[in-house]
């Protein structure tokens, strides 16, 4: 933003604002090959943010503006369901996360 006041140290003084996050990754894979799985839920209810899905990477990312706590479900039909639990994510810290779902037939 920019600001013309007196007390400046110019005719026109520039600011800028910056809100810090955390970015957090969610890969969700098959147990069996490593290989990505698209559509995983991401089921955030514990947290009560919503519920989301993987993309064709079997990736979900999304930036934490407030510090995390609570657990996340991640479902996909016809393969075993497995949590993850936040705690402790502050808006400046990176976080990784590899999720291996195992194929119920193969249990």
């Amino acid at each position: 933003f920019v600001s013309n006041r007196k007390e400046g140290r110019g005719n026109e003084d520039i600011y800028s604002v910056s809100r810090e996050t955390n970015e957090v990754i969610v890969r969700v894979l098959n147990a069996t090959d490593n290989m990505p799985l698209e559509g995983a839920v991401i089921d955030f209810s514990d947290c009560q943010k919503g519920i989301y899905a993987t993309d064709a990477n079997g990736i979900f990312n999304f930036r934490a503006d407030e510090e995390l706590n609570c657990r996340l479900l991640i479902r996909k039909q016809g393969y075993t369901s497995a949590s993850l639990q936040l705690s402790g994510i502050s808006n400046k810290d990176n976080k990784n996360y590899e999720i291996i779902l195992e194929r119920e037939a193969d249990r």
